[in-house]
């Protein structure tokens, strides 16, 4: 069970895809908003309102989740804020993942007296999610086993990244590299400065350059780099993958 903020709370009532419900724990009713009926795929004439019949419609792998929360929230000694996550399965055999955030009331003599939640099907938001951990998995099995220096650099010119062949390479550890400019590898600062002139007006760059190492020596290397974006278009940096010249 986890405690949920008031904010978290309000913020979800007014999300599209959440409808709101209602226990009167003293008469044992349930009210459910019309949002609920579209969110469980259900004919809102056809639903078995009763506990049971709710929890018919639980995915069978979270039925016991479900139950030892409901338990901790009806056991609950004052007013508070709660929130679990569980699958259901609708009447047409699709599998939803549902959000749920509960607000408990209490009477006057403390004993629990309502239960107010809000439902929110995050489905499309979980599946984005295990995509991107599998594109981000991807990329750092890339990012590992190439046999190019792979280097990321934040907007700020701070290295964020250094593969295990930059590491090798350059003969630099991850405490000594890591947070620094990205100048301490360019041998001539004119390199340094048309490679930034090249991912300012063209988004890329494509060349030969000359990077030092920590001992000091100065190698050539054919670079190649371009910026950086999240998922939502914004800029978080430069990527450069090179190789040594011989």
């Amino acid at each position: 069970m986890q405690h949920k903020s008031k904010n978290d709370f309000f913020k979800a009532r007014k999300a599209n895809l959440t409808g709101g419900w209602m226990v009167n724990v003293a008469e044992n009713k349930l009210t459910l908003g019309e949002k609920i009926y579209q969110i469980f795929g259900v004919d809102k004439n056809k639903l078995d309102k009763s506990y049971n019949g709710i929890l018919r419609l639980i995915h069978p792998e979270d039925v016991r989740l479900v139950t030892d929360f409901s338990q901790q929230v009806l056991n609950a000694g004052e007013p508070d804020y709660y929130r679990i996550e569980h699958r259901i399965i609708r009447p047409n055999g699709e599998v939803r993942i549902l959000n749920e955030i509960l607000k408990t009331g209490f009477d006057e003599n403390d004993q629990l007296s309502t239960i107010n939640g809000t439902l929110s099907d995050v489905t499309e938001k979980r599946l984005n999610e295990k995509k991107l951990i599998k594109s981000e998995e991807r990329y750092r099995s890339i990012f590992e086993c190439s046999l190019a220096m792979l280097i990321t650099v934040d907007n700020d010119r701070k290295i964020t990244g250094f593969n295990p062949e930059a590491y090798k390479k350059f003969g630099y550890t991850p405490d000594e590299i890591i947070n620094k400019d990205i100048s301490v590898l360019y041998e001539n600062p004119d390199d340094e400065l048309k490679v930034s002139q090249a991912l300012t007006e063209k988004g890329k760059f494509y060349g030969k350059v000359k990077n030092i190492r920590k001992n000091g020596e100065v190698f050539a290397v054919q670079l190649s780099a371009s910026k950086l974006y999240d998922g939502d278009g914004n800029q978080i940096g430069t990527v450069g993958s090179s190789l040594e010249l011989k």
